[in-house]
């Protein structure tokens, strides 16, 4: 399924796995950020 941008949830993940993956490439990353938690949303089709 697309997203807003046209690119889909696949490719949004590479985009992000490469990222942190960078970030990583740098050393241990410093957050600034506290993880809160996830959630799941379903959609009618």
């Amino acid at each position: 399924m697309p997203t807003r941008s046209g690119a889909s949830l696949d490719e949004l993940q590479r985009n992000l796995r490469e990222v942190i993956e960078m970030r990583l490439e740098d050393g241990e990353p410093h957050l600034d950020a506290e993880f809160i938690g996830t959630q799941s949303i379903t959609a009618a089709a």
